[in-house]
């Protein structure tokens, strides 16, 4: 009807739909009397489209034929308000849930909107795309004709000429056939990104594109479904730029992270025993990281007191403070474990790690305690809610947008957030069989397998034959799947290992630079306006300045309705653990509860995201336990709606019979899907609501609201975890044990709110002030005649992405802390941004980094398989016996200038002798090594290619040389054995580096020896063989004085009782001389005798 009929069939057509509408409210007012339904009073107050009216909207009165429905007074004046707003500014409307905004008010809005001059997008979140497609094709497809128009875009797509050109036609087509394009946020801007990506980078395509986002700025007319959520301030889209970079300080980045873990891990007893109430650990398998939770802070100030205590007597592996002086221990203390540190102590910490390895692992101990990071993860952030693993996109952990759904692109922008979440996210879920597979043959692969299986069988129930790691078969299927993944896959050393090896060294990068979006550019001023709307107008202080909230006449107690619904005597109680007398209640217990009461509970909104069971579990179980549904109802992985009947197939919703008959199915909603979902309970229908930390006024009234007669015979039930009950009682002044009413319930609610907006100002005010001066040059660009200032758009729009661990962590000194606030600078000098501030009383803008989340778009980089250019083959050297050594066998006289021996530690690196004195070398005179021994290749003489040592060769002491051992090669043993079988002067040992914690030690020298040993044979001074295990490989020290010994040798800090210590560097070395007598045998520092 828009052309292409003649005027006059026109208003014959006009004038039969509108008969046909009143033909059809008339038998629907019928229809609602005879079935006293809460719809009669609103058909009664409906007003039929009038002949004039129609002939204006004529298809405003088609849809309402098609879709049998009337517009209503209020809807005809809130549409009015989106088409054509009296504000004559970008606004969004609040509308009560249930009054039509999304199946009413959005169609008849767009298809007046899409007058073919106008490209209309309608902009909605995704988990409602699908849904609202739907709507869409039935209400505007049929009699009206409209195409509905979706596009999305992301960085992925490699636009060319061809594909921009493309993307030109498909949106001009959708202008000139009056059709609607359903859009996402996350695809209008990341193909503004691209745009100014293009720009930045010079591309050709860059202008073209240019030229589009000009076209869309004058054609574009769009509308905001639920604009309250996608205009909120945690939302941004970020396209990272320049070439990825690993992590600061790594490996130490995540492995000291994982041995702060395992101390938590030691301290969790005590903690549940000290806060019984305020700490939930759920034991898992032996070796494994407990399930852990923190509902109060006070338990989490206690494990950063007791961290820190470990921290400083040595309990980390990576760092130790033993070998400060007490002044500047308790200095670093204080830099780790409090927030506010002074000037002095933030001098001590750098003059004793800056110019250290250390300085890193320092820093980044002060971010996980005095900084809250640990405490922060483990009280704010839930598994498998706020975030969790999503391995189709990423090894490391991301942000999830509701239980069990991860976000699309998402990920955290604080790197040591996302390393802590991931190994949070790891030691719960563990291993599945592929990731353990490699780590097992990671494992076997690697240079110390014994050592390290050690370490992963600590506490673990293992059959004998794999307690060695001989036993590991994985060839074998039924041992990888039957034995060693139920023990091992969450076992928290075999996690570390492969977060170690696999996950962090390829995930754990950073970018160097960034762009960056929010929504505030959805909200940005353009030639034509911007409209939105929602049930709920709680966000209307964090929306961008770009953008008002405008209450529509006689609708200024929407709110307070809602809240009167809540409130009627019908709705309530609240159902928590102690009211059931237990201390946790399990979905079972709660569906078993509900099913049982007068009036059986058969829908769930579980908007405080407190099941964690898969949707499709969930349905299964309370089909289950409730005897009398016939189907269950509920969305899946894909966001649609489908029923699951009781002989255990699944179907459609849209195509399912049960689509009218609700009264005889169990509904559940998650917690996404709280928010704009639209189905027609029956009117008695009853709800359970569950309560959950982050559950706002907004949040709760857009779940309850799905029940549409709320008030009018539908009512709600509640049920709050332990730590919510005491926090509502709390906020009431209620003692424990107190009746829960509903009105107790809206306070909690209301005050979380105003924490809500406090908590995110921070990323407002950041957004708000990125957004100013990016638009400044976006504007520029946009409207300059000639090619736009690619320098004023670089320096608008690229922002620093990586970050070091001074930045992140270091106190604010006057300098850090002028750059800190620059932006809260900045957003003093934007007036409407002040003038928010001030409304708010909003005096200081903290860091909003702690816990940003970002919509990450990567480039697509260009995989590169590198081939190494090994060394070309050796070749081996011929062995030779040379007389020297005979002679030796033969006669006991050790010539230690022959060129047939060398010093054993004749290779060591030339960076250890500075650290001795001119002229004197530490090691110890008595250990050679044949020349056949210590050469194995032509032409090289570097150790990259040693034999094992296993043959020693001592001679006797005389009261003027002392005995003397030579490590001899293989071949040279086979040689000489007949001889040193006669020989009386010499002693043939065999020997083996202990590399095993279980395996025999043979540093006694005594295990087997050609000929016997006499019984006046003593074994070599202490250091001698402490050397020599040191050259060998020797893993392990026979006692604690051996290990002791050698490190005061080594120069390393080691604890001596009784005496003072030496003096050392904070990296745990002496910076002293070694001195050593003339007998190499006796060692001082510092003038300590070992």
């Amino acid at each position: 009807m828009r052309k292409g009929y003649p005027l006059q069939w026109q208003h014959v057509l006009t004038s039969l739909a509108c008969e046909l509408l009143h033909l059809q409210r008339a038998r629907r007012l019928l229809e609602f009397q005879r079935s006293q339904s809460p719809h009669y009073i609103p058909e009664v107050d409906a007003i039929p489209t009038s002949f004039v009216d129609a002939k204006k909207n004529p298809e405003w009165v088609l849809i309402q034929v098609e879709s049998h429905f009337t517009l209503r007074p209020l809807q005809h004046t809130v549409l009015n308000e989106m088409i054509y707003p009296s504000s004559s500014q970008n606004t969004v409307f609040q509308l009560n849930m249930g009054e039509g905004k999304s199946s009413v008010i959005a169609p008849l809005a767009v298809a007046t909107m899409a007058d073919q001059r106008t490209l209309v997008r309608l902009v909605v979140l995704k988990p409602l795309a699908r849904q609202m497609f739907h709507l869409l094709a039935a209400r505007l497809t049929g009699l009206c004709g409209r195409r509905i128009f979706y596009l999305p875009f992301s960085r992925s797509i490699d636009m060319g000429p061809t594909q921009i050109e493309n993307v030109r036609s498909l949106l001009q087509e959708c202008v000139d056939v009056g059709g609607i394009l359903i859009g996402q946020p996350e695809h209008i801007l990341s193909f503004r990104l691209l745009t100014v990506e293009r720009l930045i980078k010079n591309d050709r395509t860059g202008p073209t594109l240019l030229e589009l986002q000009k076209w869309l700025s004058q054609c574009s007319r769009d509308i905001l479904d639920e604009s309250d959520e996608i205009l909120h301030s945690k939302y941004q889209l970020i396209y990272t730029m320049g070439k990825q970079q690993p992590l600061e300080d790594h490996p130490d980045r995540w492995t000291t992270i994982q041995q702060v873990f395992s101390l938590v891990s030691r301290h969790l007893k005590r903690l549940k025993d000290r806060f019984p109430m305020d700490v939930e650990v759920l034991d898992n398998e032996p070796g494994s990281f407990p399930s852990l939770r923190l509902l109060k802070p006070a338990p989490g100030a206690t494990l950063v007191e007791w961290l820190t205590d470990d921290i400083m007597t040595g309990r980390l592996e990576n760092i130790h403070f033993g070998f400060l002086e007490s002044k500047d221990q308790e200095a670093v203390r204080k830099f780790v474990a409090c927030f506010d540190v002074d000037n002095e102590n933030v001098a001590i910490v750098k003059r004793c790690f800056e110019s250290s390895g250390k300085w890193g692992s320092v820093l980044l101990l002060r971010g996980f305690l005095g900084q809250g990071l640990l405490a922060y993860v483990l009280m704010k952030r839930r598994w498998r809610v706020d975030y969790g693993l999503d391995l189709k996109r990423s090894l490391l952990a991301v942000p999830y947008r509701a239980k069990d759904v991860p976000s699309l692109n998402a990920e955290f922008g604080h790197p040591d957030i996302a390393l802590l979440l991931t190994c949070l996210s790891y030691y719960y879920q563990g291993l599945n069989k592929d990731q353990l597979l490699a780590a097992f043959q990671l494992l076997l692969n690697s240079d110390n397998t014994a050592a390290e299986y050690e370490t992963w069988i600590v506490g673990l129930d293992l059959p004998a034959e794999l307690r060695q790691e001989t036993g590991i078969n994985l060839e074998d299927p039924t041992q990888l799947t039957e034995i060693l993944l139920p023990r091992f896959h969450q076992a928290k050393r075999v996690i570390d290992f492969y977060l170690s090896a696999v996950v962090f060294p390829k995930a754990a990068k950073e970018f160097p630079t960034k762009l960056s979006t929010s929504a505030w550019d959805l909200a940005e001023k353009s030639e034509k306006l911007k409209t939105g709307f929602s049930g709920t107008n709680d966000n209307r202080y964090l929306l961008p300045t770009t953008m008002q909230q405008q209450d529509i006449p006689g609708q200024e107690s929407t709110s307070a309705r809602v809240l009167s619904y809540l409130q009627q005597p019908e709705n309530g109680p609240c159902i928590s653990p102690d009211s059931l007398a237990l201390k946790y209640v399990s979905l079972q217990v709660l569906l078993s509860h509900v099913a049982s009461l007068p009036t059986p509970v058969r829908v769930l909104f579980d908007v405080g995201a407190q099941v964690l069971e898969v949707n499709q579990e969930v349905a299964k179980m309370w089909l289950e336990i409730d005897s009398q549904a016939q189907a269950a109802v509920y969305f899946d992985d894909k966001d649609e709606v489908s029923v699951l009947t009781r002989d255990g197939s699944v179907e459609p919703f849209i195509f399912s019979s049960f689509r009218n008959r609700l009264g005889e199915c169990v509904v559940y909603l998650d917690d996404a899907h709280t928010r704009g979902t639209d189905l027609k309970f029956p009117r008695q229908a009853r709800a359970l609501v569950t309560l959950g930390e982050k559950v706002t006024k907004d949040r709760l009234v857009q779940a309850c609201m799905r029940l549409r007669q709320l008030g009018h015979g539908q009512s709600v039930l509640f049920f709050a975890p332990l730590e919510i009950a005491r926090t509502i009682r709390a906020d009431a002044d209620k003692s424990d044990g107190d009746t829960i009413e509903v009105i107790d319930i809206l306070r909690w609610a209301m005050l979380r709110t105003c924490e809500d907006i406090e908590h995110h100002i921070p990323h407002w005010v950041h957004q708000g002030v990125d957004f100013h001066e990016r638009n400044l040059a976006w504007t520029a660009a946009k409207e300059s005649g000639s090619p736009p200032d690619l320098a004023q758009l670089s320096s608008a729009w690229l922002r620093p992405e990586a970050r070091t661990l001074e930045q992140l962590y270091l106190p604010h000194t006057a300098q850090t802390a002028q750059t800190s606030s620059s932006t809260v600078a900045k957003a003093h000098e934007i007036p409407e941004i002040q003038a928010r501030l001030d409304l708010l009383g909003i005096m200081n803008v903290g860091d909003a980094s702690v816990d940003e989340e970002q919509e990450r778009e990567v480039a697509q980089e260009v995989e590169q398989e590198r081939q190494l250019e090994r060394p070309p083959p050796s070749k081996a050297l011929h062995h030779k016996v040379r007389d020297e050594v005979r002679s030796l066998v033969r006669t006991g006289n050790f010539n230690s200038s022959s060129f047939a021996f060398l010093p054993l530690f004749d290779a060591v690196p030339l960076a250890v002798q500075k650290r001795l004195r001119q002229g004197v070398s530490p090691w110890s005179k008595e250990l050679w090594a044949t020349r056949d021994f210590n050469i194995t290749i032509k032409n090289n003489s570097s150790k990259e290619h040693m034999r094992p040592v296993n043959w020693l060769l001592s001679t006797r002491p005389t009261l003027t040389s002392p005995m003397n051992i030579i490590i001899l090669s293989p071949y040279e043993v086979q040689v000489l054995l007949p001889e040193i079988r006669k020989s009386t002067n010499v002693s043939l040992h065999i020997y083996s580096p202990r590399i095993r914690r279980e395996m025999q030690t043979f540093e006694d020298l005594k295990f087997f020896c050609i000929p016997s040993l006499e019984s006046t044979w003593s074994i070599p001074d202490t250091i001698v063989i402490s050397q020599l295990n040191l050259f060998s490989g020797q893993l392990y020290f026979a006692n604690y004085d051996v290990y002791r010994n050698l490190c005061a040798f080594l120069g390393m800090g080691v604890h001596f009782e009784g005496r003072a210590g030496p003096v050392m560097d904070t990296d745990g070395f002496s910076s002293t001389l070694i001195e050593m007598d003339d007998n190499g045998g006796l060692f001082r520092m510092n003038n300590l005798e070992i």
